[in-house]
């Protein structure tokens, strides 16, 4: 899971392109960048969640896609209920502060 709310961090694209070299299983959460640009030119999911949001505000929203990913490999049960509730709270902070 390569995961960078700007979509240009240079470590997480470091690694994902190793990731990449090394043939491993890989997909991308980003709000844009190039790890949105990469992922479709190689055949890889890719992610995009809302831009817009300072990235330690925008944490649920790199976590969820991750936790969901984690459900459909049978790692976890659920996340849903929790996540809807985060995300309003989310967008309730946004709201105040924009």
């Amino acid at each position: 899971m390569a995961v960078s709310y700007s979509g240009n961090t240079e470590e997480t694209l470091s690694s994902y392109v190793e990731a990449v070299e090394n043939s491993c299983m890989i997909f991308s959460v980003s709000s844009g960048g190039l790890l949105e640009e990469f992922s479709p030119s190689l055949g890889l999911p890719h992610m995009r969640i809302p831009p817009g949001y300072a990235p330690r505000s925008a944490v649920p929203y790199l976590l969820f896609p991750m936790a969901a990913a984690l459900v459909r490999l049978s790692i976890i049960d659920s996340y849903e209920d929790e996540a809807l509730k985060e995300i309003g709270t989310l967008r309730n902070i946004r709201d105040e502060n924009c």
